[in-house]
């Protein structure tokens, strides 16, 4: 998504009419840095059930909105520089090579930082409204498609029961 974004700005906003082959390679670099931020943020959500705010929270019985907001807040607030830094960086050595005398390499550079920014807005802004959703549809299971909600999710609660905390499954115990 945000690659056709980026090469809107690119041609209509900088008024760069050069793409050549070589700027199909910027695919794979916002494959690559996307699926890390990504990763990144889903983690950072994962981890921020088990914070001891959000057990606090539970233990008050305080309301299910306000305990995704806070879960929400400190997944964002643990994860964003880590994000922010890998773009930044990344931006900052693409227009580094933005500045060469080879046209090819030039606008490689600007393109790919223009990218790798649309890419940072994109999972800074979609993401957090993505894992929400998902938690609210399809974990608490609130939307159920052909009733298929009830049974892939019990089928998927007996399966996260036998994993463990590094994602491996543990053996059954035979009782």
């Amino acid at each position: 998504m945000s690659l056709p974004v980026a090469i809107v700005v690119y041609r209509s906003v900088f008024q760069v009419p050069y793409f050549q082959f070589i700027h199909i390679l910027v695919i794979f670099l916002v494959l690559g840095i996307g699926a890390d931020d990504v990763f990144v943020m889903y983690d950072g959500w994962r981890f921020s059930k088990d914070s001891k705010e959000i057990k606090e929270m539970e233990q008050l019985g305080e309301d299910e909105d306000a305990i995704l907001e806070k879960r929400m807040e400190i997944a964002f607030t643990n994860t964003i520089g880590a994000i922010f830094t890998t773009s930044f960086t990344t931006i900052v050595s693409f227009l580094a090579t933005s500045i060469s005398p080879i046209m090819p390499i030039s606008t490689f550079g600007i393109l790919a930082a223009t990218a790798i920014l649309v890419n940072f807005l994109l999972v800074v802004s979609l993401i957090p409204a993505i894992l929400l959703a998902n938690h609210t549809w399809f974990v608490k299971r609130r939307c159920c498609i052909y009733g298929l909600c009830e049974t892939l999710g019990a089928e998927l609660d007996q399966e996260v029961d036998f994993l463990d905390n590094n994602g491996e499954k543990e053996e059954q115990e035979q009782e």
